[in-house]
Formats: structure tokens, sequence, C-alpha cells
């Protein structure tokens, strides 16, 4: 039987994502356009989520920073798992002194909080698009290299592994051709759950300021443009808000649905 749980989230990242995508054929508004006289209307038939401080059409600027928000994530998850992957795989499959010292750096990182070594690493750069997608992809690399070490681990001593040994095969084609594919399904799980910690973390950068720039619309920078004007139009912070929140929740019920999927020892459990 389907799961609700999955079918809810799946459907509506997917009608997110086409909204997304069309954006332009959507809204006849720019998202960095000024409109004077129309700043703080209420949501309304001409502008469905109300208008912010500039009169900018908020609506437009959601889709239009969904686009951002959500890339950002993305990429970030991937700067993070494909490195993080490389050094879980090394340290698994080698032991001895890569291990040591992979498992030292990764010690290291985690001593630090992810959004704390995301403010780090901003701090080095400086503040920007491109310096969040950095700062929230290196932060997390040790969720990965400890997820894959401890899958390595394990699968290398399984009688394919062992087979392939005896035939000769190289240790790039044992790691990627044997070990690699029988741990994906974990490393999907992780990477599902880890797009709704990233556009948090991206979000919550770009609302100190940190983040994507003004005028560009992007969630966490608008979330952060109405708190000044809660009282009075609510509607401006209540918008990015609820998109977030949204979007991140349908994004952890699509990982814990995979979860449940791909690793029946988990559902056994609950």
């Amino acid at each position: 039987m389907a799961n609700p749980a999955a079918l809810a989230a799946i459907s509506f990242l997917a009608v997110l994502v086409i909204l997304l995508i069309a954006a332009p054929a959507l809204t006849p508004y720019d998202p960095l356009a000024m409109l004077p006289g129309q700043q703080f209307l209420p949501p309304q038939a001409n502008h469905l989520a109300g208008t912010d401080l500039f009169g900018r059409d908020i609506a437009t600027r959601l889709l239009y920073g969904g686009r951002l928000t959500l890339s950002i994530g993305v990429v970030a998850v991937l700067i993070a798992a494909l490195p993080g992957t490389a050094l879980g795989l090394i340290a698994g499959y080698y032991g001895r002194w890569p291990d040591r010292l992979i498992t030292w750096l990764v010690d290291v990182m985690l001593a630090f909080p992810t959004i704390l070594l995301a403010l780090t690493i901003i701090a080095a750069l400086g503040p920007g698009g491109p310096n969040v997608v950095l700062a929230v992809g290196l932060a997390g690399i040790p969720n990965y290299t400890r997820l894959v070490r401890g899958q390595v681990l394990a699968a290398r001593r399984q009688p394919y592994v062992r087979a392939a040994v005896t035939v000769g095969c190289s240790d790039l084609r044992i790691l990627l051709r044997h070990i690699l594919p029988n741990i994906l399904g974990p490393l999907v799980v992780l990477a599902t759950l880890d797009l709704g910690w990233a556009i948090l973390n991206a979000s919550a950068l770009s609302f100190l300021g940190l983040g994507v720039q003004p005028p560009r619309p992007e969630w966490g920078a608008m979330l952060n443009e109405g708190r000044g004007y809660l009282r009075n139009a609510p509607w401006v912070s209540a918008a990015p808000g609820l998109a977030i929140t949204l979007t991140v929740l349908a994004v952890n019920l699509l990982g814990d649905c995979l979860r449940d999927a791909l690793d029946p020892r988990w559902h056994n459990r609950r």
C-alpha cells in the first residue's frame, strides 16, 4: 500500500518545482521592481501574498526566491556528499593511518555545531550566495564521511568483496563497482534529509545578513526583511516562513519514508 505521507511529500515538492520553473509565466511582476504607493498591501486578488516595504509583489519574490533557496540546498548537499563519500570510502576500506587521519579531521569538524562551522567559514570567505553554498556544503561533509565509513567497514567483510579481491580486481574497481552501489540506500536517505537541513542553514545565514544579499529574493533574506513589520504587516514574513516550513517538512517526510522503504530493519524496530 502506498504511503500517504510519501505521496503528499512527493506531490508537494513536484508542484513546488513546477511552480518555480514556470515562475516567469505565472506572474506579471518583476521580483526586483519597486512600486511606489503599493507598499504593505495585504493579500488580495492582484497580490496573492501582499506586497513588502518597497511595494514588491511577495508571491513573485517567493517564486524567484525559491529557485535560489532550493538551488543552494541541492548544490550544498552535492558539495557535502561527494567529498564526504570519497573520504568515507578511503577510511573504511584502507583503515590504518588513512582511517585515523580522516577520523581525526571529522572529529575536529564535528566539535563545532553545523551552523557555527558554517558561520566560521562565512567569516573567512565573506558574505554572499556562493560562499553560503560552500559553507553549508563543507559543514555537512562529516555526516557523509561517518556514514560511508561505517557502511564500508561492514561491506568489506562480505563474500562479494572477498571474491572481487580474489579475482584480482583493483581497489578502485572494488570501491566503485562493488561496495558503493551496495551502500547507496543509506546515502540517498541521508542526502534527502540533509537537503532540509541545508535549506534551513542557508536560510538562517541569509536571515542574519551573511547569505544572499538584497535586493535578490531568497526565502531567508525575505524573512529578515519583514521582521521589523510583524505587528502591522505580518504577511511580509509569514509567506517566506511558511514556504520554508512546508518545504523542509516535505523533504523530511520524504526522507523518513525512503528510510523505511530502503531499510527494512529500521521499519521492524519501530
